[in-house]
C-alpha cells in the first residue's frame, strides 16, 4: 500500500508537469528535489541513474541532517539510492563525529559486493546495526491480553512526548509500535529483534519480566533502552545503555527526607525487617544524616506486626521528631494506634502506604498530618494543562495518567537528546546519563529537565492533599 501510494504521487507529479507544458516530464521529475520531503519521496520511488544523480545533487547541497533522516529508510524502499546517500554521507560526516562516520563506512561496507567485504560476512556486518536510525524509535508494547489498554496510554503518551514542542525544522521522529503479545518473553525478543536493526533506541515494554530479557539483548548490542513502566530498579543495572524513567526509591527518599528533616532533629526508623533493608529506607538515612539529623532509633519487627506499645514508648523515651515508617498498612494502623495510646507527638512520615484511603474509616484520623512521597512523576502546572488537552484529544477521558505521562517523560527524553545532535545509538545513551551519579548507576532518567516533579502528600481531613512546604 505505502509504495502504491508513492507510485500515484509520481503520476500526480508527471501530470502536473504535462499540465504546465513541461516537454520533458520525465527529466522534471528526476531534478534535484527542493524540500527534504521531496527528496524523501524520490528516494523512495523506483528509478535508475537520473533518479540517483538528482538525489546526489541534493544531497550535496541539503542539510547533513536531511540527508540521514532519509537514509533511515532500508534498501526495501531505497534500491540503488541508498549507495548514492551513503557516499555523499561518508564525504561529508565532520570529523568529529568518529562514531557516525564508523556507521556509515559499516553501512557503505555492507553494500559491497560479496567478494569486496574482505571476510566479513553479510549477516556479520547487519548484526552491527549499521542502518539502525536515531530517527526512528522503536516502541515494543503489549497488543494483545489484560495489559494491551495499559499500552494504548503510554504509546500515546510517547508519540505526544516525541513531538512536544520541536521546532518546525526539526527531521521528524517515527515510532514504529511492535506488538509484544501478552507480555511473552519470546515474543518480546522476537518484537525487538525485528526492529533493531531499523531502529536506533527502541522504548518498552511494561512488565519487569519481558523488559529485562529486552534489557540483556540491547546490552549485547550496546543499544540504548528506555523501560517507561518495569517496576524492577536492577533494569537499569543491567548495561550502561539501558535507562529508565523512574522514579526510583533513591530519588524518592531523598525528597521526603528534604520535605521533612531538618539539621539537628531526633529521627527513628520503625518498620518490618524487609522494608528497613530496601533502599527506600536505606536511601531516607543516608540523606536525613547529609542533612544534619541524628538517627536515635531503629525500630525493626517481623512482618505482620509487632510489639507496638513497646516501640511508641521508645519513640517517646528518645524524644523523636521525625519518624520514618515502611511496612504494610495493617501495620501501619498497630503503629499509629499506640502513638496516639502513649500520647507520642512526632511527624510521621514514609511511603504511599500512609494515605487515608489505605485504612479502615475509623482509623484515618490517626494519619492526620502525615508525611509520604508520591510513587510516580507529576508534571509541573503549566505542563499539567497542556498534556491534559493532548491526552484528551487522543482518547485521554481523564487526561494524562501515570502511563501517559510515563510514556510522555520517555519520548521526550529521547527526542530531547536527539534534537541536540545524538544521531548513533551510542550518542543516544551518551545524552541519557543522569548527571547525579548515585541516580546514573541504576539508568534513571533526569526527568525533571522536562518539567517532572515528585509530590509529597499529607493528611488532612482524612484526605490526601498535595503538601505545600513548612
Amino acid at each position: 500500500m505505502r509504495s502504491l501510494a508513492r507510485h500515484v504521487v509520481v503520476l500526480v507529479l508527471l501530470g502536473a508537469c504535462a499540465l504546465t507544458g513541461v516537454a520533458d516530464p520525465a527529466r522534471a521529475a528526476f531534478s534535484p528535489p527542493t524540500s527534504r520531503l521531496a527528496a524523501d519521496l524520490l528516494a523512495t520511488t523506483p528509478g535508475g541513474r537520473d533518479r540517483n544523480r538528482a538525489l546526489a545533487a541534493w544531497a550535496k547541497r541539503a542539510s547533513f541532517d536531511d540527508v540521514l533522516w532519509v537514509l533511515r529508510h532500508g534498501p526495501e524502499l531505497l534500491g540503488s539510492a541508498e549507495a548514492v546517500l551513503v557516499e555523499v554521507a561518508l564525504k561529508r560526516v565532520p570529523r568529529d563525529r568518529m562514531g557516525l562516520a564508523r556507521q556509515l563506512r559499516l553501512r557503505a561496507a555492507l553494500l559491497e559486493p560479496e567478494d569486496a567485504k574482505k571476510g566479513l560476512a553479510r549477516a556479520d556486518l547487519e548484526r552491527l546495526r549499521p542502518r539502525a536510525s536515531v530517527f526512528r524509535i522503536a516502541l515494543l508494547l503489549p497488543d494483545t491480553g489484560d495489559y494491551s489498554d495499559f499500552a494504548t496510554s503510554v504509546h500515546r503518551g510517547v508519540l505526544a512526548g516525541v513531538a512536544f514542542d520541536r521546532s518546525a525544522t526539526a527531521p521528524p521522529l517515527e515510532v514504529v509500535r511492535v506488538g509484544t503479545g501478552d507480555e511473552d518473553v519470546a515474543r518480546a525478543i522476537a518484537a525487538y529483534d525485528s526492529v533493531s536493526r531499523r531502529c536506533a533506541v527502541t522504548i518498552g515494554t511494561l512488565l519487569s519480566v519481558p523488559t529485562l530479557a529486552i534489557a540483556a539483548a540491547s546490552r549485547a548490542l550496546s543499544a540504548p533502552l528506555i523501560s517507561p513502566t518495569a517496576t524492577d530498579e536492577s533494569i537499569g543495572r543491567v548495561g550502561a545503555s539501558i535507562s529508565q524513567v523512574g522514579p526510583g526509591q533513591r530519588e524518592r527518599a531523598r525528597v521526603l527526607a528534604r520535605a521533612s528533616v531538618a539539621a539537628g532533629q531526633r529521627v527513628a526508623l520503625v518498620g518490618n525487617r524487609r522494608a528497613m533493608q530496601g533502599e527506600f529506607a536505606r536511601s531516607f538515612v543516608a540523606e536525613a544524616e547529609s542533612l544534619g539529623a541524628d538517627i536515635v532509633r531503629r525500630e525493626l519487627y517481623a512482618e505482620g506486626g509487632g510489639d507496638f506499645r513497646a516501640i511508641a514508648r521508645s519513640l517517646k523515651a528518645a524524644q523523636v521528631q521525625v519518624a520514618f515508617w515502611d511496612g504494610e498498612p495493617r501495620e501501619a494502623e498497630g503503629l499509629v494506634r499506640h502513638l496516639a495510646g502513649e500520647s507520642v507527638k512526632l511527624q510521621l512520615v514514609g511511603g504511599s502506604a500512609l494515605a487515608p484511603e489505605q485504612h479502615h474509616a475509623n482509623m484515618r484520623a490517626l494519619f492526620e498530618g502525615a508525611l509520604w512521597v508520591g510513587e510516580d512523576w507529576l508534571l509541573s502546572a503549566e505542563l499539567t494543562t497542556i498534556v491534559d488537552s493532548l491526552a484528551r484529544a487522543q482518547g485521554e477521558s481523564e487526561g494524562a495518567g501515570s502511563l501517559w505521562i510515563r510514556g510522555f517523560l520517555a519520548g521526550r527524553r529521547v527526542a530531547k537528546v536527539i534534537d541536540s545532535g545524538a544521531r548513533t545509538g551510542e550518542a543516544v545513551t551518551r545524552g541519557l546519563i543522569h548527571p547525579d551519579p548515585a541516580l546514573r548507576v541504576s539508568g534513571f532518567l533526569d526527568c525533571r529537565r522536562d518539567g517532572a516533579r515528585l509530590p509529597v502528600f499529607t493528611a488532612k481531613r482524612n484526605r490526601a492533599v498535595e503538601w505545600a512546604g513548612r
